[in-house]
């Protein structure tokens, strides 16, 4: 891992295919800790781009997920849900690329979340067209919380087109 302006931040990455990895990629590429949680099946980006030396390991694959851990949990399973629930309490982002409904029903909606670390924020809206309101929408965050998102000290959860909004 290199180090870099977002170096001590811990991000879990429950992303898919090639947005939600390329945002953790480059989270990690300025130095988060990113931990990419994969079920049983695998990341269906695992078979994207043609097929690498080792099955499973497509080069598009390798590439997006550079630079981060990884982990195998089954979420509809006890103990699956149970460690990620464990390492919710010490993450500070946590970003998905799934319906909203699909991570309600397994129990990590922002309200879920939430309960287990009060820190998280909820970032949902596609602000990318809206400028203003995005600027609105961060000057908000940084006066009700009175931190710097970027100096590591608010956990956040990021649905992936509200932060690939923020990032370009």
């Amino acid at each position: 891992m290199s180090q870099g302006m977002l170096s001590g931040i811990r991000v879990l990455d429950l992303t898919s295919v090639v947005i939600g990895p390329l945002c953790t990629q480059i989270l990690s590429d300025h130095g988060a800790q990113v931990i990419k949680v994969e079920s049983p099946a695998g990341d269906v980006g695992r078979h994207l781009g043609g097929r690498g030396k080792t099955p499973g390991m497509a080069p598009k694959f390798l590439h997006l997920n550079r630079n981060k851990r990884s982990i195998c949990l089954d979420l509809k399973h006890p103990s699956g849900y149970k460690a990620l629930v464990k390492m919710i309490k010490t993450a500070d982002i946590m970003t998905w690329n799934v319906r909203p409904q699909s991570m309600a029903r397994m129990k990590l909606s922002y309200e879920d979340v939430k309960a287990i670390n009060p820190k998280i924020m909820e970032m949902r809206e596609r602000l990318k067209d809206k400028p203003q309101q995005m600027q609105q929408e961060m000057m908000r965050i940084y006066r009700e919380e009175k931190v710097n998102p970027l100096g590591g000290c608010l956990p956040i959860v990021v649905q992936m087109p509200f932060f690939i909004a923020l990032y370009w």
